[in-house]
Parts: C-alpha cells; sequence; structure tokens
C-alpha cells in the first residue's frame, strides 16, 4: 500500500464530487429541456419505443441514488478491492465521454450547452481516475 493507494481513492472522490457539480450545473442550467427533446425525438423515430415522458424529480432521483452509491464506493477503492478497477475505468469513460460530449455540443453550436461549465472539470477529475487506478492496479502485480 503505497502513495498510489492513497492518489487512487483521492481521484474516485474528486471525480464523485465533480459529477456531483456537474448535476447541479445541468439541474440549474435545464438539462431537462435536452432530454424532453431527445424524449420527442426517440418516440417520433421509434413510436415501437415507448420512450416514458422525461420527469425532472425522477431524474434529480436518479442522480442523486447514483452519487450516493459512488460516494460509497469509496472504500472499496481505499481498500484497493481488485472490482474497483474496472469501475474506476468505467467511471472515468463515463465521465471523460459525457465531458467530451458537452464540450463537442458547445463548440458545434457556438454557444455553452447546459453541463458545458463543469465539462472541463469533469474531463480532467476522468482522466485523472484512469491514470490512478491504472497506477492502483500495477501496485497489486
Amino acid at each position: 500500500m503505497s502513495r498510489y493507494l492513497g492518489q487512487w481513492t483521492i481521484a474516485w472522490f474528486l471525480a464523485c464530487a465533480v459529477f456531483a457539480l456537474h448535476i447541479v450545473d445541468e439541474g440549474v442550467n435545464g438539462t431537462f429541456g435536452f432530454y424532453s427533446d431527445l424524449e420527442r425525438l426517440l418516440t417520433e423515430l421509434l413510436p415501437s419505443l415507448n420512450v416514458t415522458p422525461f420527469n425532472f424529480d425522477v431524474w434529480l432521483l436518479n442522480m442523486t441514488g447514483t452519487l450516493v452509491v459512488l460516494f460509497l464506493l469509496t472504500p472499496l477503492v481505499a481498500a484497493h478491492n481488485a472490482l474497483m478497477v474496472p469501475a474506476s475505468w468505467a467511471f472515468a469513460a463515463f465521465l471523460t465521454g459525457n465531458s467530451a460530449f458537452h464540450l463537442l455540443m458547445s463548440a458545434g453550436r457556438g454557444e455553452f450547452v447546459t453541463g458545458a461549465i463543469t465539462s472541463p472539470l469533469m474531463l480532467m477529475a476522468g482522466l485523472f481516475l484512469f491514470v490512478s487506478a491504472a497506477r492502483g492496479r500495477q501496485e497489486d502485480a
């Protein structure tokens, strides 16, 4: 157990905190408009899909539950649980992909889209988590 264990735990916790900040950014700046438009588009393109209408309260409850679970997994990262390496990579991939999507959408539209304000932080947190999880994995070998 060395400094990488501490770094990995810090990276995981920071990723959770930045994701929480991103959810606040999306909630305050109206992410539900994007999801409502997406739901209408999917319903129009694939009527048999039967997509349920977007509900902000349900979205917020789901995001809060996800955050609670992610934060509760922090001790498993600190304990170097082997399952947390792929979990870290999946979380890091989600963070980097989500942030890239927001930044590319902003560049394409020529204006900030909802969630783009915190996207650079999410990108950095995701990359930090990738590196830290890989170092933590190397330490186990």
